[in-house]
């Protein structure tokens, strides 16, 4: 085989990013090493990273970690294993973990293991890194020793935000979710956006928020007036403003190609049942799932499904219906495929992968086996190439969290 070709094969297996098939409330930018909510059209990083063969590496007499490849255009990698943990270069550094003077740092390395120096207004930064997430967009989210709130630092190891807020997301689409709340009360939250400058682009803080997708909407939660205690979704757009207004009691992200997403409501008679008595029908009363487009109009009405497996990404979602059969449908509401043969009920499906192949993929695990919907809204089984790609995506995670636990870091 041509070695060109060999070299973008190789390449074109690497991991985008995984997610977990539940998306947190409250994600926490200790919790994640990428965040699950990150697109793979999010990151302006990730089609650069694809022309790479580099590659992590246990030492397994030492258990340490290090780099080996050819970067795309020439140059070989070898950086030696002499890393607690490190995770896959995104925008030219790879996040490692190094444990220096019996403590746990984080640091970024370049392709040739050289360091990046951080600074603030030009001067150099002492204090050491002690937790950290990959590059995104060109931004990183850090915490230095001895200050509990996180920080926002940029490529040139700039730093943008200083110990500002207690919890940040990943830059998605060049816009990233921070917590304002008091760092000192876990369950009080005020989330924002920034630009990549870190500044706030909405002047209301929400409840709780989502990060923004390829329809550059965010969902968001506030409190509706005249309706006491009571939150509901709705989607901001890139200046901050509400686009489709608060209705949603859960409201998913578009993904991919932003043509559908999931939006979790009640029926108008249940919403009277919940508001002459909210306590009682909280127990009573099933909220169905419905698919909205981008202006909140209704491209599936909420009537029949019960649970969003997978939302829509590309053209499919695959749902579970009042019924209890699990069905793949297409953006019309027609089921192309009727899986329930394979899935009894959504909690067997324990991941949710996303890959890199021709393009974004989604991968389903089930029973211990992987799955992907096809071209034609089919469930497939993944083998050979894809097969062996997610087995070791799987691997770094087990050793991933590992890692966290054996060094205190906060786990999934």
């Amino acid at each position: 085989m041509n070695k060109n070709i060999s070299k973008w094969i190789t390449s074109v297996i690497l991991l985008v990013y995984v997610v977990g098939y539940t998306q947190s409330p409250e994600l926490d930018a200790l919790a994640y090493s990428q965040n699950s909510e990150s697109d793979y059209n999010g990151n302006v990083d990730v089609f650069a990273n694809l022309l790479n063969t580099v590659a992590r590496y246990v030492d397994e007499a030492t258990g340490l970690v290090g780099y080996k490849g050819e970067v795309f255009g020439g140059g070989i990698v070898d950086i030696p294993a002499v890393y607690a943990f490190g995770y896959d270069f995104s925008g030219g550094w790879a996040l490692v973990y190094k444990v220096e003077a019996d403590q746990l740092v984080a640091k970024y390395i370049n392709n040739g293991g050289k360091e990046l120096i951080i600074k603030n207004n030009g001067s150099v930064v002492t204090q050491k890194i002690v937790r950290a997430r990959s590059f995104w967009n060109d931004r990183a989210i850090v915490m230095f020793d001895k200050d509990p709130m996180y920080s926002i630092i940029d490529g040139s190891g700039n730093i943008i935000i200083k110990n500002k807020y207690k919890a940040i997301r990943n830059y998605n689409h060049r816009w990233a979710a921070a917590d304002a709340g008091d760092p000192n009360d876990k369950y009080l939250h005020s989330w924002c956006f920034l630009d990549l400058n870190g500044n706030r682009i909405n002047k209301e803080n929400f409840y709780d928020v989502k990060s923004f997708s390829a329809a550059l909407l965010a969902p968001a939660k506030v409190r509706v007036k005249g309706k006491g205690f009571r939150t509901m979704w709705g989607y901001i757009d890139t200046t901050g403003q509400f686009k489709i207004k608060p209705q949603f009691d859960e409201a998913n992200r578009f993904l991919h190609n932003g043509s559908a997403t999931a939006v979790n409501t009640l029926t108008e008679k249940q919403k009277e049942a919940r508001d002459a008595n909210f306590i009682a029908s909280y127990f009573s009363t099933k909220p169905q799932y419905g698919f909205i487009n981008a202006k909140g109009e209704y491209k599936i009405e909420p009537t029949i499904y019960t649970e969003v497996i997978g939302d829509f990404f590309n053209e499919f979602a695959m749902v579970q219906r009042t019924d209890g059969e699990v069905h793949i449908i297409n953006l019309a509401g027609k089921s192309t495929d009727n899986v329930s043969n394979k899935i009894c009920c959504p909690t067997v499906i324990t991941r949710v992968y996303y890959y890199a192949l021709s393009g974004p993929q989604r991968a389903f695990e089930i029973r211990d086996t992987l799955y992907t919907i096809s071209e034609t809204g089919k469930l497939e089984k993944i083998d050979g190439l894809e097969l062996l790609t997610i087995n070791s995506i799987k691997l770094w995670e087990k050793r991933e969290k590992t890692f966290k636990s054996e060094y205190g870091l906060p786990t999934d």
